[in-house]
């Protein structure tokens, strides 16, 4: 949308951000997006150069070749571009257009909010639907009958392998979510550090750690809604 064109403005690219799109693969590229736009939403006070780094890597994503890597990226590399991108145009529409403050809002914001990558455009509801939840169960809303409709674009992309951690680790900034957004990393790694499959179990894991209550006293369990949303997953 024309928000998308007014933040982030293809001439405000650096050169060190041009520099990444030369180095990077997609998912490496993904990381850094995600973690600079962490650190302008998480830090207190960031500064002029913080929102300079996060709009010169959103800018970047324009410059993505990413339609060559469509048939030699593998699932797990599928899924982590395509988490950290979420989860980083989740934050940047928040920004722009605000938080929805409904389920139906949330439908709307999630059709509108889109990143132009490699000339392809996708709206945050497409990567969500149609590519990281494409195996999977649709969702059980009570009284909402909610469908996307596949994309050329996310043809391309979409996962074939059922992976039910997918709906614990997306964080919709909603209050039925983990604290804290995961960033997922794969390539250059360094000695000691987790697998892609350990980083998705480790992010599932805090998710129901931080939502998953049981009262003892009560007898009662509490279980968080996605749980119930995609219950045919689990």
């Amino acid at each position: 949308g024309k928000w998308f064109a007014v933040m982030f403005d293809e001439e405000s690219e650096s050169e060190s951000s041009q520099a990444k799109l030369r180095d990077l693969t997609p998912w490496e590229y993904s990381t850094e997006l995600l973690r600079a736009t962490l650190k302008v939403s998480t830090t207190p006070n960031p500064t002029v150069a913080d929102f300079v780094e996060m709009s010169n890597l959103a800018s970047g994503l324009k410059s993505q070749n990413l339609a060559k890597w469509s048939s030699r990226m593998s699932e797990e590399q599928r899924m982590c571009f395509f988490l950290n991108v979420y989860h980083s145009l989740r934050i940047h529409a928040s920004f722009i257009l605000g938080a929805p403050s409904s389920l139906y809002g949330w439908s709307s914001f999630g059709r509108k909010a889109s990143y132009v990558i490699g000339g392809m455009v996708f709206s945050l509801a497409e990567i969500e639907h149609c590519i990281l939840r494409y195996p999977l169960s649709k969702a059980k809303f009570l009284f909402m009958d909610i469908t996307y409709t596949s994309t050329p674009f996310t043809e391309l992309f979409k996962l074939k392998k059922k992976e039910p951690r997918i709906s614990l680790v997306l964080n919709h900034g909603t209050m039925s979510n983990a604290i804290d957004t995961p960033v997922f990393v794969i390539g250059k790694s360094t000695e000691g550090s987790l697998t892609f499959d350990e980083q998705l179990a480790e992010a599932a894991s805090k998710f129901l750690e931080d939502q998953f209550v049981v009262n003892l006293k009560e007898k009662r369990v509490k279980i968080p809604k996605v749980c119930y949303w995609y219950a045919k997953d689990f």
